[in-house]
């Protein structure tokens, strides 16, 4: 999941516009929500 996000440099609209479907089925929006909150935490 997180190559996923890293390959659409954390980009949600551009993850729900350019992903496949396989990708948007691992994905649902609370999920990209979460990865973002924990990677702002970090830095």
């Amino acid at each position: 999941m997180l190559e996923i996000y890293k390959h659409y440099n954390g980009d949600g609209d551009m993850f729900s516009r350019l992903a496949t479907a396989e990708q948007k089925q691992l994905f649902e929006n609370e999920e990209w929500t979460l990865i973002d909150n924990l990677l702002q935490t970090s830095n």
